[in-house]
C-alpha cells in the first residue's frame, strides 16, 4: 500500500508540471531534463498505483453491498422513520431502497 507522503509528492510533483508546463525544460542540460523525465514518470506511476489501489477497494466494498443486499433480499425491513415494514424482492431492489435513503440525507 503507498504512504500518504508518496502520493502526496507524486501529486506535488504532477501539479508543478500542470502549473509551469516545464517550459524551462529546453533551456536546461540533456542530463537535468532525463532526471526531470524520470521524476515525472515516477509520479505518475505512483499515481496510477494509487488509482489501481482505488478500484480494487471500490470492487471490494462493490462485492459486499452486493452480498450484504443479497442477504437482505425478500425480508422485510422496517423503516424506524415511516413505522412500516417494507418487502423487497430482490438484490436490485434492496440496492435502491438504500441507494434512495442515502440521497435524501
Amino acid at each position: 500500500m503507498l504512504s500518504k507522503e508518496e502520493i502526496e509528492k507524486a501529486k506535488n510533483i504532477l501539479k508543478e508540471i500542470q502549473e509551469s508546463n516545464r517550459s524551462w525544460l529546453f533551456n536546461t542540460n540533456e542530463e537535468n531534463c532525463e532526471k526531470i523525465y524520470l521524476q515525472d514518470i515516477e509520479a505518475i506511476e505512483t499515481l496510477l498505483q494509487y488509482i489501481d489501489q482505488l478500484k480494487q477497494e471500490n470492487n471490494k466494498q462493490n462485492k459486499i453491498i452486493d452480498e450484504m443486499c443479497e442477504q437482505l433480499a425478500g425480508l422485510a425491513i422496517l423503516d424506524i422513520k415511516k413505522a412500516e415494514y417494507i418487502t423487497l424482492g430482490d438484490k436490485e431492489e434492496v440496492k435502491q431502497y438504500f441507494e434512495k435513503k442515502v440521497e435524501k440525507k
